[in-house]
């Protein structure tokens, strides 16, 4: 009898054994399944969360803004005044009939230009910020030759006045081949150094950009000069916008 109860015992204790067994693997099995569900459902939540409720996408870019700047140097040929009979360093143009009535010079140039910045396409809304010019090399005589000055950026392929297509102000995007970045249209005696007005409209964006453009200067001499030629430093302060992507 004692065997056979220890027989009983065991075989109840197998029973009990494989019975735990199995709920531990059904009860695995299930936990398994609830996990996949839940790993899935929130992945799925996650993704149908609009882009703009996501706090990385909330955060506000401070535009930055710094400057380039631009050195150009315009010569004046003394050839301009060579119709001048008995030519005097800073005399006054003569109003000579059926040469110069006016008595002014107009003197033209297109100044190939190459942009030093190879980042220069990574800023935008450029605009021009101060425009300075000097007059180096005169001697006992200043920038009361000019009577006026204007200043305009050109694409390169552009190489007379005639070919202009002029920035809209009000549509910078529209289709344009120059743009007046700046004037002085009443030039005072007295000083080697003047700033001109510049246009706050101007952007430069597409010139900029493209690396190489003219720089075109027009100006009206009204005293002439001795030297082989005048030497006209200008530069060109440009303010720019930092592309910031996120």
């Amino acid at each position: 009898m004692y065997l056979i109860f220890l027989d009983k015992k065991r075989t109840s204790n197998f029973k009990s054994h494989k019975y735990v067994v199995f709920l531990y693997k059904l009860i695995h099995f299930f936990m398994k399944k609830f996990l996949i569900f839940f790993f899935i459902a929130s992945v799925l939540s996650i993704s149908c969360v609009k882009l703009e409720e996501l706090e990385g996408n909330n955060v506000e870019y401070e535009v930055t803004q710094f400057e380039l700047e631009e050195n150009i140097t315009l010569i004046i040929p003394n050839s301009e005044f060579s119709w001048i009979p008995d030519l005097i360093n800073c005399m006054t143009i003569p109003s000579i009939p059926l040469v110069n009535e006016e008595g002014i010079v107009n003197f033209e140039s297109f100044v190939p230009t190459q942009n030093p910045n190879p980042y220069a396409y990574l800023t935008y809304d450029i605009q021009p910020k101060s425009i300075v010019m000097e007059l180096t090399n005169i001697t006992d005589c200043d920038f009361g030759m000019l009577e006026n000055v204007e200043i305009y950026v050109t694409d390169s392929s552009v190489t007379d006045a005639s070919q202009f297509i002029l920035q809209d102000p009000n549509n910078t995007s529209a289709p344009h081949n120059a743009v007046k970045i700046g004037e002085l249209m009443n030039v005072s005696d007295g000083s080697n150094i003047i700033e001109l007005d510049v246009n706050t409209d101007a952007v430069l964006d597409q010139f900029i950009h493209n690396q190489s453009f003219n720089t075109y200067a027009n100006m009206n001499l009204d005293k002439a000069f001795t030297e082989e030629q005048a030497i006209i430093k200008t530069k060109l302060l440009l303010s720019v916008k930092l592309i910031n992507e996120n």
